[in-house]
């Protein structure tokens, strides 16, 4: 046995010896591969057991598997500064394009560069800088040879270089943008096929390690490798994953998210999925249904994490934005605990007002690495994180908007001082846009989404021509009282308690007290100004609508003498007798219209049809769909017609959500008059989301201007893993983003000034007049939709015109038709410029003939003089129609819609004039019909146009405008151009064209020693000096990085003379144990033989 024994260590011995010279030459054949770390076999001794005579002897030596030589630290930090200089690489990659964008390279040797008259420029030719120099050159030459016709096509071949040098400048910027999206989006493709072979090498690694075979080595230094290529992207941290108080083998890989969660991306199943898709590309379907294609936009967001422009990627057809605007609204991306669930925070569009969810990025709550790290829960009722006023965020399902700053901790429920949560989908489509007209009838309920004045505004609480109110306890010097919980306006009227009350002047939330209204004993007594003077009391009901100037009565038909009707509103008398104006009354006169029609009366109109007439000013319960409409303009509908007419197809009707008063729908609640939606006082919140409306042309959308931008929006390259957005420090996807964030944002912004102020003061100083046709430079504009805006003239200049108060809601129902198709639009300025259609005809509202007494009087006696005195009446009819009045039958100007007369504004233009075009065919197409003609208005290009009048005849002040908003304000420069209709004969060096003249050249060439040759050589110099930084940076990161290489490389890496040594030793080894087991082996054959004989 003991022989036996002897052979078997022998054996083992021979094996170990084997696999170490194995080993050794596998060693030298890595000698120059650098992810190869040195490998060795490890030796243990055997298992010891019972010898023939009693002891305890042992197999000898033996293999124990195989292990290598590493250092976790110097490998732990070649991986962190690996990431370090990727970062450093991308954004030197990224400068380094930037600085050819303007055609130069510069560097601190050469910031002071010749741009003037008297140096050549010594930067490189067919630069902007070059071109900036001869375009003021040209300019100083025409100076001296105004008149000379060379000189001119030098100068506009100047101009035309420096247009296109800001083009290609633009250009190359955009290529930029593109070329860096490309980059990350393959840096993430990288990134997730890493992840994948990172899982698969982590399960090998495993599976060898619990065979107890020692370290897998080989899958090891695989893992190496790829966790230094995966650092190179992202940064990240390992943690050994641990099974029974011992590691797995299996390594987990986290990175952190920006609110501070700590994300596993390797889950058990597999790889987790990196994206950077949250929803920015949103699909815009078309309300037709055949023949119609979808749209396809992007939204482009800025550095501040705003919405800087809606890129229009395709452009679909059929899209509609004549009877309101087409929106897009944009949210912060979302995240939901339902696996696989989206939650839109990009609504994809349609023009029923439906929002459809996204592509949104999803997080999954049980994924977040479990014990590890500081997951968020989305689901908590309390703030995980802070926020700051206005941002906009998404927890536990929800959309809110922080109303201040808040801390980590604030209730989000219950809270309406810190968070308001935002009702979803948010407003999209074509949306009907609330108009002051109606403010006196409009009600909301809570949540709702409304369009005022190019603003989304959300209902926080029921309210509308009366507001209720709730009151807030407080405790003021150690008692508690009742405060208002929200503010008023002077003039408002809110209820509380069962009382209603009005505002005596501006009450800011929390500032009236409310305390003594709500005691049992509370007696109201109209008129009563309250203690801390801030309310008056009106009592426990509201007045009615009234009749021929009588005295208006309690809705209890009770009569009060302190509340009466002056012939135009109802008024308060108030304790010392002085009258008060009050806010709103009850409005008893509401018809019914059902089925067919059934319960109005049948009339006969002038041509004696029967029918039902519906007059200008009544309001109507639809039954059919239980709403309210308004009558905009009297409309007769034929008994025939009756049975299918519908009120809702028809523009003469204005539907609106009421305030009933109790549950009759035929009495309701409205204010005195329409002054608007009291927006001060936070019934109607903000959206601070991102908002952008829809330029429509011929059926395709063609641009869109962004109406508010947001706020909390991800970076264009913010990278996700379900739903949580990550905080990238290092890697290349850390340089791409901080080069577009900040380096591309700067030299964007700057090189917008630059262009913005050039053509600006060219443009200013060449055409003082703004001459249509006499600008040097333009940029690519649109035309927004037509809008109609409130009346001035009788909300803010009625004293002029004869009246106390101000007349509100008395525009007429026309409509403004632009032939967006027909113009070419170019802007000359890149700002967004206003233009006006105002209505100059003098033709008075309604209200002109109860209000103005000397009308009244006249009319009065003009009705009694009229029969008895024809002449005299005559006379007075004459005066009378000095003064028209819609509605009134003896001076309403019948006019033809070509006979109004109208005059044109803008908000920067200094001269806008009209033009009448009168041989267009109207829509028949057709010359002599009743639809021929239109207008012209003489802009920046010139804008047909037609006022389509409407059923209520427009009045004197109504108004329309549009707006040119310019196509590319995100990259100015590439959207430059030489304006059209500039040639080289029309080139002038004066404003009068006289001989020799040529003060307008001489100003504009001055501009060679201004401001843009400054800004250019500071866009320069911050690229060549980041640049130098950058380049000083990267230097000793390599040196850091190279040093750390080197050292673990001394720790790992095979060395020749030693693996060579090693191998001879382990082969002398491997010679003498043969020797030994060939002696044991002859022996034993020896003991066998004598065994058999």
């Amino acid at each position: 046995m003991a022989l036996l024994s002897e052979i078997i260590k022998s054996s083992e011995a021979l094996r170990y010896h084997s696999k170490s010279a194995e080993i050794a030459g596998q060693n030298l054949a890595h000698v120059n591969d650098k992810d190869y770390a040195r490998q060795r076999v490890l030796a243990r001794e055997g298992v010891m057991h019972s010898g023939t005579l009693g002891g305890l002897s042992t197999s000898g030596l033996e293999s124990a598997g195989l292990d290598h030589a590493r250092s976790e630290i110097l490998d732990s930090r070649v991986i962190n500064e690996l990431g370090e200089t990727a970062s450093l690489e991308a954004r030197k990659e990224v400068l380094d394009l930037l600085q050819s964008a303007l055609g130069e390279k510069i560097d601190r040797q050469g910031l002071n560069v010749g741009l003037d008259d008297s140096h050549e420029s010594d930067l490189a030719a067919g630069s902007l800088t070059r071109a900036l120099n001869d375009f003021f050159n040209a300019f100083q030459e025409l100076s001296a040879s105004p008149d000379e016709p060379t000189i001119k096509q030098a100068l506009y071949h100047s101009i035309d270089t420096v247009a296109r040098r800001f083009n290609e400048a633009g250009s190359s910027f955009e290529q930029i943008e593109k070329d860096l999206t490309i980059s990350v989006q393959r840096s993430i493709d990288d990134v997730n096929r890493i992840l994948i072979q990172i899982h698969e090498v982590n399960k090998q690694v495993r599976r060898f390690q619990l065979q107890d075979k020692g370290a897998a080595v080989s899958y090891i230094d695989r893992r190496q490798a790829l966790l230094e290529e995966l650092s190179q992207i992202i940064n990240f941290t390992t943690e050994d994953d641990v099974v029974d108080g011992k590691p797995s083998g299996f390594v987990n890989i986290f990175v952190d998210g920006v609110d501070g969660e700590k994300i596993n991306l390797l889950a058990p199943k597999g790889a987790k999925t990196m994206t950077n898709d949250w929803g920015q590309e949103i699909v815009i379907p078309s309300s037709a249904t055949v023949g119609a294609s979808s749209a396809t936009i992007r939204a482009k967001i800025d550095a501040e994490g705003k919405l800087g422009r809606v890129e229009v990627i395709k452009g679909g057809s059929k899209y509609d934005d004549s009877k309101g605007p087409l929106l897009v609204s944009l949210l912060p991306p979302a995240s939901t605990f339902a696996a696989g669930e989206n939650v839109a925070g990009a609504a994809i569009v349609d023009n029923a007002q439906n929002g459809v969810a996204a592509n949104q990025a999803v997080d999954r709550g049980d994924e977040t690495a479990a014990n590890v790290g500081n997951p968020v829960s989305t689901a908590a009722t309390t703030a995980q994180v802070k926020h700051k006023e206005g941002e906009v965020f998404y927890q536990g399902g929800e959309y809110y908007q922080a109303l201040t700053s808040t801390q980590v901790g604030d209730s989000l429920e219950n809270n309406p001082d810190k968070f308001f949560k935002i009702t979803q989908p948010t407003i999209n489509g074509v949306v009907e846009e609330k108009k002051l007209r109606y403010s006196d009838l409009e009600s909301f309920s809570e949540g709702d989404q409304v369009y005022i004045d190019g603003k989304v505004y959300q209902a926080v609480s029921n309210f509308g021509p009366i507001v209720e109110e709730t009151g807030k306890s407080v405790q003021i010097a150690g008692v508690e009282e009742t405060v208002n919980s929200k503010s008023f306006s002077a003039g408002e009227v809110f209820k509380f308690n069962g009382s209603y009350f009005q505002a005596a002047k501006t009450v800011l939330k929390g500032s009236g007290n409310l305390t003594s209204f709500k005691e049992e004993n509370f007696n109201p007594i109209t008129g009563q100004l309250s203690e801390d003077k801030n309310f008056y009391i009106i009592g426990d009901s509201l007045p009615t609508n009234f009749v021929n100037g009588k005295k208006a009565t309690l809705s209890t038909n009770q009569s009060n003498e302190n509340i009466a009707y002056d012939g135009t509103k109802p008024i308060l008398y108030k304790s010392d007798n002085s009258t008060l104006e009050l806010g709103a009354y009850i409005d008893n006169s509401v018809k019914t219209f059902d089925i067919g029609a059934q319960t109005l009366d049948r009339i006969n109109n002038v041509d004696d049809v029967s029918g039902i007439a519906l007059n200008s000013g009544e309001i109507y319960y639809y039954e059919p769909s239980q709403t309210h409409f308004y009558v905009d303009a009297t409309t007769f509908v034929p008994e025939e017609q009756i049975e299918n007419f519908d009120p809702t197809k028809s523009a003469n009707f204005h539907f609106f959500k009421a305030t009933l008063n109790g549950s009759e729908p035929t009495s309701i609640i409205r204010s005195s008059s329409p002054t608007g939606f009291k927006l001060e006082n936070g019934n109607l919140q903000e959206l601070n989301i991102g908002v952008a409306e829809a330029i429509v042309s011929e059926g395709e959308i063609v641009g869109f201007n962004v109406i508010n931008e947001g706020n909390s929006f991800p970076s264009s390259d913010a990278l996700f893993v379900e739903g949580v957005e990550l905080k990238i420090e290092s890697g290349a996807i850390h340089g791409y983003q901080h080069a577009r964030n900040f380096e591309m944002e700067s030299f964007r912004n700057s090189l917008n000034n630059l262009v913005t102020d050039f053509t600006t003061q060219v443009n200013q100083v060449y055409n003082p007049d703004d001459d249509p046709e006499g600008y040097i430079f333009g940029f690519d504009a649109f035309i927004s939709r037509p809008t109609q805006g409130p009346n001035k003239i009788f909300e803010e200049d009625y004293a002029e015109y004869g009246f106390a108060a101000p007349l509100y809601g008395t525009e007429g129902n026309a409509e403004m038709e632009i032939f967006r198709n027909e113009v070419n639009m170019t802007s000359p300025y890149p700002e967004t410029d206003t233009f006006t259609v105002v209505n100059s005809t003098r033709l008075f509202p309604e209200q002109y003939a109860t209000i103005s007494q000397d009308y009244s009087s006249l009319r009065a006696e003009y009705e009694a003089l009229k029969d008895s005195n024809p002449v005299a009446a005559q006379e007075i009819l004459s005066a009378l129609r000095q003064v028209p009045i819609r509605g009134e039958s003896l001076t309403e100007l019948q006019l033809d819609p070509k006979d109004y007369t109208i005059y044109g504004a803008a908000r920067r233009m200094q001269f806008v004039s009209m033009e009448e075009d009168s041989l267009y065919p109207g829509n028949d197409r057709q010359l002599g019909n009743g639809d021929d003609g239109r207008s012209i208005m003489l802009a920046y290009e010139d804008v047909p146009f037609k006022l389509n009048q409407g059923t209520k005849a427009m009045i004197l002040g109504d108004n329309f405008s549009f707006d040119v908003i310019t196509g590319n304000s995100w990259n100015l420069a590439k959207g430059l151009n030489v304006d059209s209709d500039l040639t080289a004969s029309s080139l002038k060096a004066s404003i009068d064209f006289a001989e020799g003249s040529n003060e307008l050249a001489v100003s504009i060439a001055d501009m060679a020693n201004g401001d843009f040759t400054e800004q250019l050589s500071t866009i320069n110099t911050q690229i060549g000096n980041s640049l130098e930084d950058l380049n000083d940076n990267l230097v000793h990161q390599k040196t850091v990085e190279t040093l750390l290489v080197d050292q673990r490389n001394a720790v790992s890496s095979v060395s020749i003379d030693e693996e060579v040594a090693d191998l001879m030793q382990f082969q002398r080894s491997f010679q003498a144990s043969s020797r030994v087991l060939n002696t044991l082996d002859k022996m034993l054959e020896l003991v066998v033989m004598g065994l058999i004989k």
